[in-house]
This record gives C-alpha cells, structure tokens and sequence, in this order.
C-alpha cells in the first residue's frame, strides 16, 4: 500500500485537479470530503475532465469535482486477502484500489505494490487461487 501521490476535495476545481493530475502522471484520484475530513466520496479519472472538455462542455471544467467525478466506489480494506484484491483488478481491469477502513481513506494498493511485494497472480497460483469473500464492492 502506497499513500496517493495527490488526493483531491469534492470541493476542488476539476480544471486544476486536472492539471494536477497530469503533471503527476495520475490517471485516477480518490476524491474526500474534505481536507479535515477523509470520507472517501468519488474517484476522478482523467476521462471524466477529457470528456466534459470534448464533449463541448468546458465550463463542467470550473465547477467543483463533486458534478464530474464517479460516486460508484470500489475499494478495499486492509483485511481483505491479497489474491482477492488482484482477482478484482484484473476482472475490473484496474491499475489500482483506494484502501479504506471505516469510510475513510488510509492508502492506495496498485498492482507495482503488489509485484514489489512479490505476490504472485493467483491465475499462476491455482485456477481460482485462494478464494474466501469478495472485497466489498460497489457502495
């Protein structure tokens, strides 16, 4: 697990959280409630500012993220089992998952943290790999 190279307010302008975005190379945000309170509410990726530029509708781009950004969050928590967490991925085709524990987001977990750990895909492992409970998605 990893901590967010940058994590935005549902507040924000989306036009600089977009800048910032690319000039880190980020491809998706988690999105709180607040700087004081870290309720995890959306995700914004950089399709949601593309889309409102191309689709004509750059003044979506001055409005606060919470109009653009996605509130159908999947996540995991730290109890979840790894080979869970890399099933997910793959099945949703996912760079990475917010870590969350009690609705508030304490970490990022992508698939460089998991190779980096050395855990192997459980496709390599067995057919299906360790399998006990799903990691609870969406909200």
């Amino acid at each position: 697990m990893s901590i967010p190279k940058f994590v935005a307010t549902k507040d924000m302008d989306a036009f600089h959280a977009a800048l910032e975005m690319i000039r880190l190379d980020e491809w998706y945000i988690p999105v709180l409630k607040s700087p004081q309170d870290y309720t995890h509410v959306g995700v914004l990726g950089l399709e949601n500012p593309i889309g409102a530029f191309l689709g004509r509708d750059a003044a979506k781009l001055s409005r606060p993220l919470s109009e653009i950004m996605s509130t159908e969050l999947i996540t995991c928590s730290p109890e979840d089992e790894v080979d869970n967490i890399w099933r997910l991925m793959r099945e949703q085709s996912f760079a990475g998952l917010p870590v969350v524990k009690k609705d508030k987001l304490i970490g990022m977990v992508t698939q460089k943290n998991l190779l980096d750990s050395g855990v192997i895909l459980p496709a390599f492992e067995a057919k299906r790999g360790r399998f006990k409970a799903r990691p609870k998605y969406p909200r």
